[in-house]
């Protein structure tokens, strides 16, 4: 193809006409400072161009168009700091880019003539001089291999990465209609307020109720509603401690000493309060509870010889009247042993975790009231069970037991002496008649 001069002349240089701006790097003057900044930032080389260049010749390329490549015999003669350097001007730029163009055309066959290559070369160069914005960014590496003799780092590949996110939603598990739980009555600095749990039937918490005593309605309304979303999230499945960490020393008025409270004797606000209480009664958290001073001392007294033992009307204390329809009163507490021999130890508060009731003391455990003194209870009246009674009969049977529960601790560990029964698990003795 020919190619027609429009704005170059041969044998002139085709920046003649062009006013650069000099500096740290060469720039046209009539580029913005956004085109200058793409091309000295993106398009210049900060270094790695061989300081020492040679041209490669080629048969059938003009000489203007030949290649270069690093001298090595030069760059040796150099210190190694000094053997590479970077473009410092915007016409190494354009040289480069319109001299790949104008070699690749040549070796195409585009051209009729050395002068017509010669005429796309000098347009080309005077064409991006001349411009007011930066070259096309798709060409920031072209020419380099032309140029400098060097290969153009590997592009960074970009790859489309479609992630495809799996929401599972749990379903609501909805409380029992019958449900058990406890109320808690404090005072938060000077202001009182009961805070209600209900429970499902393995004990998990999965609701509560916060009321405050002669506040404003909006306060009110903004517990009631916060409670409602504490709960909903709950029987969604959020963990309780989750609801802890977030809500525990948050500081706000109402503050201050607590009282009504056996665990907690101060909060930094209502929401402090009512989720140490939490982590206190449903994840064993002690450490957010406080230490009484009173019971922590050195001259703290106890019960005495009544420490320990449970009083006649300890399950009503503990369980509620209408929860269990009017049957507390046929229950009693009894202390928890841990089971003998070479298995597991089983404690009360174990087995009552797994019968799903959830009434207990420290490591005691409810049963019904057997029938007959020295008998177990049998009857689906037994709420309560700290180990299974027919494993613990046929334990005793090969043991020398007698076939009886100790009616103080209810294990089948009853050995005959001389003048009675002697429980070998609580110590107790009685009559053998």
């Amino acid at each position: 193809m020919r190619i027609e001069r429009r704005y170059t002349k041969p044998g002139h240089s085709p920046y003649a006409d062009i006013a650069f701006r000099t500096g740290i790097v060469d720039m046209p003057a009539a580029y913005s400072q956004a085109a200058a900044d793409t091309l000295a930032q993106k398009f210049m080389l900060k270094d790695g161009v061989p300081a020492r260049l040679k041209k490669v010749e080629e048969a059938g390329v003009p000489a203007f168009l030949w290649r270069s490549a690093p001298d090595a015999e030069a760059l040796a003669a150099l210190p190694e700091r000094d053997r590479t350097t970077g473009e410092r001007s915007a016409k190494q730029v354009f040289d480069r880019l319109a001299g790949a163009w104008t070699y690749g055309a040549w070796k195409a066959g585009l051209f009729d003539s050395e002068g017509d290559a010669q005429a796309f070369y000098d347009e080309q160069r005077y064409a991006l001089a001349s411009g007011t914005d930066a070259p096309d960014p798709r060409w920031l590496d072209a020419g380099l291999s032309w140029a400098y003799g060097i290969e153009a780092a590997p592009a960074e590949r970009v790859v489309e990465k479609i992630v495809e996110r799996v929401t599972v939603v749990r379903e609501r598990e909805r409380m029992p209609d019958r449900r058990k739980g406890y109320t808690q009555k404090a005072v938060v600095g000077g202001h009182k307020l009961y805070l209600r749990t209900g429970e499902y039937d393995d004990g998990r918490i999965g609701e509560i109720f916060i009321d405050m005593h002669k506040e404003g309605a909006a306060l009110r309304s903004l517990l009631n509603n916060f409670a409602i979303a504490v709960s909903l999230g709950l029987q969604y499945g959020v963990p309780l401690d989750e609801y802890v960490d977030a809500f525990t020393y948050t500081r706000f008025e109402p503050s201050g000493p607590v009282t009504g409270n056996d665990s907690i004797k101060y909060a930094t606000s209502i929401l402090d309060y009512v989720f140490r209480e939490l982590g206190v009664s449903y994840l064993n958290r002690t450490d957010l509870a406080h230490v009484d001073a009173a019971e922590g001392s050195f001259d703290a007294l106890g019960k005495g010889a009544d420490e320990g033992k449970a009083s006649e009307d300890a399950a009503a204390r503990l369980v509620s009247k209408g929860l269990t329809r009017s049957r507390p009163e046929k229950l009693r507490l009894m202390n928890g042993a841990a089971a003998q021999g070479d298995g597991p130890r089983v404690t009360a508060l174990a087995a009552v975790r797994a019968s799903g009731i959830g009434a207990v003391a420290g490591a005691t455990a409810l049963k019904a009231e057997p029938q007959e003194r020295g008998q177990a209870a049998a009857e689906p009246g037994v709420l309560v069970l700290s180990e299974a009674a027919a494993d613990r009969h046929n334990k005793a049977k090969t043991r020398d037991y007698e076939n009886t529960a100790c009616p103080a601790c209810a294990n089948y560990t009853l050995t005959s002496t001389g003048k009675g029964l002697v429980c070998e698990t609580c110590g107790s003795a009685m009559d053998a008649s």
